[in-house]
């Protein structure tokens, strides 16, 4: 809850500036909170794959990681992806 009160109140100071495509970006921001729970639920699943993640794909292209992490599988990783998409789902309905 207070990193999804952190992020909302830092995304809504920096909606409420004026910059190009910023209503694009409102749009953007609230997808997370107006996608069903299912729908989010099977994104970040496929995101966090072991064999065909996006997250890992990622993080191999780069050289972050030397093979890929089983990250819900993983005790030690399991919890901070639950934390982070709950995180990423929750963050558009604490702006003010």
């Amino acid at each position: 809850m207070p990193a999804q009160a952190a992020l909302g109140l830092a995304t809504a100071l920096l909606l409420n500036q004026e910059f190009p495509w910023r209503p694009i970006a409102r749009a953007l921001v609230i997808i997370p909170w107006a996608l069903p729970s299912v729908v989010i639920a099977l994104m970040w699943t496929w995101i966090y794959d072991s064999n065909y993640g996006v997250l890992n794909d990622l993080l191999l292209r780069i050289g972050l990681l030397e093979t890929s992490i089983p990250w819900l599988a993983n005790p030690d990783t399991a919890l901070y992806a639950i934390i982070l998409t709950l995180t990423w789902q929750g963050f558009p309905s604490s702006r003010s």
